[in-house]
C-alpha cells in the first residue's frame, strides 16, 4: 500500500516548461493542459516568460541520488520521524549539507519503505548559477525518465525495463521492475561493460526485457547502434517506441508538473526554495487546516447520525420488548404469565443495549478512516472536493480534477472503500478542470 510522500507543493497551473540541461545545450519543451489533456511543443530558452507557467529542470543521477530506505516502524507518523536518520547513514555527505525528500512511501509486511531523493546544497547552487532562468522545480533525472516511460507506454509491461538516456556528454541508466522504480545511474562515457554490471544482477531466466532509448544522443545512429548491439546481446528484448526521443526528458519534466502522481520530487527546497513555491507552501498549510476543519465537521455530522442510529435502535428494542411481553404475558406491561419468557426478553434487551455503544464506536471509526483515506487519495490525484457526504451505506462526492483518467481512479478507490458507486464527468471550457460527481449506485463502465 502506498502512502502520501513528502514533497513541496507546486503552484496550480495549466502551463509548464521542461528544460533538459543536456550538458550545456538545453532542450526546452512547452506543455499545456486543456480539459485534462496535455499538448507539447518545442520552445527555446528565450521563450520561458509565459506568465503563470512553471519551469522545471533536473539534476542528473551523478549530481543527485535515490535510495530505498526501510523502517521497521509500521506507523506512518513514527516512520516519517526516523527516516531522515536512516537516510543520513546511507548518504556520502552530511544530512545538514543537503536537500532531500521522500518521493514514495509504502507499507510492507516488515514496516515502511521510502524512496529518498537527495543532493548536496552545492549542486543546487551550481545548477542555478549555470541557468539563465529561475526554475521553480529542480527534479531528479532518473525519476523523471522512469515516470515518463510508464506514461507513454502503450501497455503495462511486465518484467525488467531499462532506460538508456543519451545526453550530449553523459549517459544515464534507469532500471525498474514491472512498474516499480529500482535505481538510476549516470556514466561519463558509453561504457557497455559498466552497464552490463548494472543490469546483470536483475536478469533472471525468462525475465522479459524492455529497452527504452531516449535523449539528444539518439540523433547519432552510430552511437545508438554500437550500444544496442553490445547491450541487447546481454539482455535480448523489445524496444519501447518513443516519439521524438531527443525531447523525452524535457517532456517528462513538464508532464510531472502538470500531472500529479507517484515518484514526484523537487530538490529546490530549504534556502533555495523558489518564492512562488514558498508562498504556495503557506497556502497549502492553511488549506490543510481547512481540510481538517471540514473533516471535523463531517465527523461531527457522522457522530450525530450514529447517535440517531443508536436512539432508533433503542426504540426498536423497546418496541420488540413490548411485543414479546404482550405475546408472552397476555397483558401490556402488567403482571405477566410465563416468567421464563419474560426473563429471556429482559436479558435480550440488556444485551442489545450494552452492545449499542460499541456499534457506535465501530461506525465512527470506519467513517473516520474513510474520510481520511479519501482526502489523502484526492490530494494525490490533484482532486478538489466541493461536497463530500457519506454514511455507512451511501456516499456523494463532487468536485474537479486536473486529469480525465484520475476520475476513474478516484471512483475505483471509493469502491475499494466499500461503496457501490457510479460516476459522471464533464469537460469544462478551455484551460479548465474536469468536473465530476461520484455517488451511490450500480457501478458503470467508462
Amino acid at each position: 500500500m502506498s502512502m502520501t510522500p513528502t514533497q513541496l507543493p507546486l503552484p496550480k497551473t495549466n502551463a509548464a516548461y521542461g528544460v533538459d540541461p543536456n550538458d550545456g545545450s538545453p532542450i526546452v519543451i512547452a506543455c499545456k493542459r486543456s480539459s485534462g489533456r496535455l499538448s507539447y511543443s518545442p520552445a527555446t530558452m528565450d521563450s520561458l516568460n509565459q506568465e503563470g507557467a512553471v519551469i522545471a529542470t533536473c539534476l542528473t543521477a551523478r549530481e543527485s541520488l535515490t535510495r530505498w530506505i526501510h523502517s521497521p516502524l509500521k506507523q506512518h507518523a513514527k516512520a516519517i520521524r526516523v527516516l531522515p536518520s536512516l537516510l543520513d547513514v546511507q548518504l556520502p555527505f552530511p544530512l545538514e549539507d543537503c536537500q532531500f525528500s521522500f518521493a514514495q512511501l509504502r507499507s510492507t509486511l516488515t514496516g515502511i519503505e521510502a524512496l529518498a531523493v537527495a543532493t548536496r546544497n552545492s549542486e543546487i547552487a551550481d545548477h542555478l548559477a549555470e541557468l539563465p532562468v529561475d526554475p521553480q522545480v529542480i527534479d531528479q533525472e532518473g525519476l523523471a525518465l522512469w515516470t515518463q516511460a510508464l506514461h507513454e507506454a502503450a501497455t503495462h509491461t511486465i518484467g525488467l525495463r531499462i532506460i538508456i538516456h543519451l545526453s550530449a556528454n553523459h549517459l544515464t541508466v534507469v532500471l525498474g521492475q514491472d512498474e516499480e522504480f529500482l535505481s538510476a545511474h549516470t556514466l561519463n562515457h558509453d561504457n557497455a561493460p559498466r552497464i552490463e554490471r548494472l543490469i546483470r544482477p536483475r536478469l533472471n531466466d525468462g525475465t522479459p526485457v524492455t529497452w527504452v532509448w531516449t535523449g539528444a544522443g539518439t540523433a547519432d545512429p552510430d552511437r545508438v547502434s554500437s550500444l544496442k548491439q553490445a547491450l541487447e546481446e546481454i539482455a535480448p528484448g523489445t524496444s519501447q517506441a518513443i516519439d521524438t526521443p531527443s525531447e523525452f526528458l524535457a517532456r517528462a519534466l513538464a508532464t510531472r508538473v502538470l500531472i500529479a502522481g507517484d515518484l514526484r520530487a523537487n530538490l529546490r527546497g530549504g534556502p533555495f526554495i523558489h518564492p512562488t513555491i514558498a508562498s504556495n507552501q503557506t497556502t497549502s498549510t492553511a488549506g490543510a487546516a481547512v481540510l481538517c476543519l471540514i473533516a471535523g465537521v463531517l465527523m461531527t455530522g457522522a457522530s450525530i447520525r450514529c447517535d440517531q442510529m443508536i436512539d432508533n435502535r433503542h426504540s426498536d428494542i423497546h418496541d420488540t420488548f413490548k411485543t414479546l411481553a404482550e405475546r408472552v404475558g397476555g397483558a401490556p406491561l402488567g403482571p405477566l404469565k410465563g416468567s421464563t419468557a419474560m426473563d429471556f426478553v429482559t436479558t435480550d434487551f440488556e444485551a442489545r443495549s450494552t452492545a449499542a455503544p460499541f456499534l457506535a464506536h465501530m461506525i465512527r471509526a470506519k467513517l473516520s478512516q474513510s474520510i481520511d483515506a479519501l482526502l489523502r487519495e484526492g490530494k494525490r490525484l490533484d482532486a478538489r472536493f466541493n461536497k463530500l457526504s457519506l454514511d455507512t451505506d451511501a456516499i456523494y462526492l463532487s468536485g474537479t480534477c486536473g486529469d480525465w483518467d484520475h476520475v476513474d481512479t478516484l471512483a475505483a478507490f471509493t469502491r475499494d472503500l466499500g461503496w457501490r458507486v457510479t460516476f459522471s464527468r464533464q469537460e469544462l471550457p478551455e484551460n479548465e478542470r474536469i468536473t465530476f460527481i461520484i455517488q451511490s449506485g450500480e457501478p458503470n463502465v467508462r
